[in-house]
């Protein structure tokens, strides 16, 4: 089974309404760029990350994010 890495990603306060601050799953790129599994490109600049997940989940990542023992 291979693991797939991923970072945990918010936007920044002022970047978007508080109410789309979602935490955001994010593949770690092999390529520059941040791309989470909702399709939304990320400025790494713009982003705080978190080591655990923390508040509202974007339930479009959750969907699409591979989920470790699940078979594809």
């Amino acid at each position: 089974m291979t693991e797939h890495p991923i970072l945990l990603l918010r936007l920044k306060r002022g970047v978007v309404g508080e109410s789309q601050r979602t935490l955001h799953v994010v593949p770690v790129p092999e390529t520059s760029g941040l791309r989470a599994y909702c399709g939304l490109v990320i400025d790494p600049a713009a982003a705080d990350a978190f080591p655990e997940p923390e508040g509202q989940p974007c339930f479009e990542c959750l969907m699409y994010a591979p989920v470790p023992g699940l078979r594809a």
